[in-house]
């Protein structure tokens, strides 16, 4: 039992401040679904939620593992490499989206026919491409004032970001010219906050080559972790628009939203924990200090995640009707009890996947999120022929999930010990 003395005001103060700055992405996010509907119309709606699932997909292959390379090494190294550090991860990222969306350019037939089951034009490759790039430097950027632990400055371009995309919505009549407005404005922002953070371009382009390919590595290691996370959530939004249609598709696309507000409560303590772990490890190995930290979060968090998922599984068919506007709401509503059933699973491996990664040097993560993958594919396969197998797939896998979380979690303490 935590006692009232132990717990760490200072951690209380960036938990609050970093999940209000979530709490106010995700309602953002929700917004833009309610407004989209209205200002452009449904099937733009169901276009642009497939779309940015897809592009969520892609993003996290190219960002090369980027996101979590970029803290880890700016915290392992002093301020100096810092800059050098987040160009490096900058320039990878690029040249891999960069070769990609060349790929795309050239065969838009396969990837269309793959990815939604119809051909991709031109406009609809440079819209999940723009989602991609914006997507991209935003996370890198993110993941730059996260190993600085500059909380202010992090949960200050979240909030910015989800204004901008919001207000977007009031510009355009065209799903397409929105999405490209949106992420040209998050582009800037995320600039905008790096240049505030004091970057300049003295040092940023330091001799960081002794560890640049350590770096590439870790990443690189992760980016099939990564990519089977996210495949969890976009595979079925891929595998319903293929066989159903994109109207369909955008159900399901609406439905995983879900993880959207699940991750707007667990998010601020991956942000925190992942460099707070890292630190007392470098410092010393204080478990009973990593225990503790991990115990005042599931205090804070769990009771909050387990009553927005019962709200949300109870009021379904409303945010069915009045917030998406499905035109199809009762498939949605039950869509999402299915999903909220899935992303309370999912809460237990957000909870110690910062520990773990800080944890061990192997991406044991990686090695959890491929297995799981590799258990919706097979599960999929075997409930696919009954009434929502894949959503039997989809708890199922994310059971799993969370059960070999804790297993790694509370291995590492038995390590400790013997």
């Amino acid at each position: 039992m935590i006692k009232i003395k132990e717990i760490d005001t200072g951690f209380i103060k960036d938990y609050g401040l970093t999940f209000l700055s979530f709490i106010f992405s995700s309602i953002s996010n929700m917004a833009i679904f309610y407004i989209l509907p209205i200002m452009i119309s449904k099937q733009g709606s169901e276009i642009f939620a497939v779309y940015k699932k897809t592009g969520s997909l892609l993003l996290v292959a190219l960002i090369g593992g980027m996101g979590v390379a970029v803290p880890k090494y700016v915290l392992e190294y002093n301020a100096k490499f810092a800059k050098a550090i987040l160009v490096n991860g900058l320039v990878f990222s690029f040249l891999l989206s960069v070769t990609t969306f060349s790929l795309f350019l050239m065969l838009p037939d396969f990837f269309g026919n793959h990815l939604i089951g119809s051909v991709f034009k031109i406009i609809d490759v440079i819209a999940i491409f723009s989602i991609v790039f914006g997507g991209i430097i935003n996370g890198i950027i993110f993941g730059y004032l996260r190993g600085l632990y500059n909380v202010k400055l992090a949960n200050l371009s979240i909030v910015l970001i989800s204004i901008a995309q919001l207000l977007s919505t009031m510009v355009f009549k065209n799903i397409y010219y929105y999405i490209y407005l949106s992420s040209a404005l998050s582009l800037f922002l995320s600039l905008l906050i790096l240049y505030r953070s004091g970057f300049s371009l003295k040092h940023s382009f330091l001799s960081f080559r002794e560890h640049r390919k350590s770096m590439f590595t870790y990443g690189i290691l992760r980016v099939p972790g990564d990519f089977s996370l996210d495949g969890l959530t976009t595979f079925p939004v891929i595998i319903v628009t293929n066989s159903l249609g994109i109207q369909v598709g955008g159900q399901m696309a609406f439905a995983m939203t879900i993880f959207g507000l699940v991750l707007s409560v667990l998010s601020p303590i991956n942000f925190m924990i992942l460099p707070k772990v890292s630190i007392i490890i470098k410092e010393g190995n204080d478990w009973n200090k990593v225990k503790k930290i991990v115990n005042q979060g599931v205090l804070f968090v769990l009771p909050m995640v387990t009553l927005l998922i019962v709200g949300i599984m109870f009021f379904a068919n409303s945010i069915a009707i009045y917030i998406f506007h499905s035109s199809m709401p009762y498939l949605l509503a039950n869509y999402i009890r299915f999903v909220s059933i899935a992303a309370l699973f999912y809460s237990v491996f957000s909870l110690l996947r910062g520990v773990l990664d800080a944890a061990y040097k192997i991406p044991i993560n990686s090695y959890i999120c491929m297995f799981t993958m590799f258990v919706f594919v097979m599960s999929y396969f075997l409930t696919k022929s009954f009434h929502n197998g894949i959503f039997a797939s989809m708890i199922f896998s994310y059971a799993v999930l969370s059960m070999l979380s804790i297993f790694f979690y509370k291995r590492l303490f038995k390590l400790r010990r013997n």
